[in-house]
């Protein structure tokens, strides 16, 4: 038995003992001791703001037909979708993704498409952060849906940096030409959602969904867990 199989063993007891001594908290109000490994409790998941579809939206032009999010962007959103993308809190995309599938379930176009891809990752950012939360999010609505993921076909060929700060003309001319696709056979004719995050301008989508074009997809949507105002 080596190393790496002992400590395997371990880890459960380990971590139910360390739960016991430090009982986890949610993550937005920090005092709700049902929050368990779920990480944010059921009150708080209940209270997030959830998006309304806008009318004319700016983000969807170029070759995007729609985007759909989940939740407006606000502290409490903030705060969870950090806990997912910065501190590895993986399971959350399973909340998350549960949440997308169901709004995807009930937007007849999005419950049309042939597959769910995710933005991808340049592999610089992919090593420093060791996962790509918007394929786990995929993989977590495709757990609900039954809809393919593909997670080769386009990938991420410039590394664009963080994109916070930018304004929304640096965004767009940022991610411009960030994106390729690698097998164009595989997408033609083919209705695809490009999942991602967070949705601040569009202009990640949109780059996605003119790289994907290109290749021959016919009809491209957008589809977040969270949009900015």
């Amino acid at each position: 038995m080596n190393l790496s199989t002992v400590v395997h063993g371990l880890r459960p007891g380990l971590e139910a003992f360390l739960n016991f001594l430090y009982p986890p908290v949610c993550v937005i109000c920090k005092s709700c001791p049902d929050a368990g490994q779920k990480l944010v409790c059921q009150n708080c998941w209940s209270n997030l703001p959830l998006d309304r579809p806008v009318a004319h939206d700016p983000a969807t032009r170029g070759e995007l037909q729609e985007i759909r999010s989940v939740w407006q962007f606000s502290e409490e959103v903030q705060t969870v979708i950090h806990e997912l993308k910065y501190h590895s809190k993986k399971s959350l995309s399973k909340r998350f993704g549960c949440e997308m599938a169901v709004l995807l379930l009930r937007t007849p176009a999005y419950a049309e498409a042939d597959l769910l891809m995710p933005v991808p990752l340049h592999q610089t950012r992919f090593r420093e952060r060791g996962f790509n939360q918007s394929l786990l999010l995929c993989q977590a609505i495709s757990s609900h849906t039954g809809m393919p993921v593909e997670s080769q076909v386009l990938r991420r060929t410039k590394h664009t940096g963080p994109q916070a700060k930018l304004s929304a003309t640096e965004r767009e001319r940022n991610v411009a030409t960030a994106f390729q696709v690698v097998d164009a056979g595989a997408l033609k004719c083919k209705s695809i959602i490009v999942v991602d995050d967070v949705l601040t301008t569009g202009a990640t989508l949109r780059a996605c969904a003119a790289a994907l074009r290109r290749a021959g997809a016919t009809r491209i949507f957008g589809l977040t867990a969270a949009r900015t105002p």
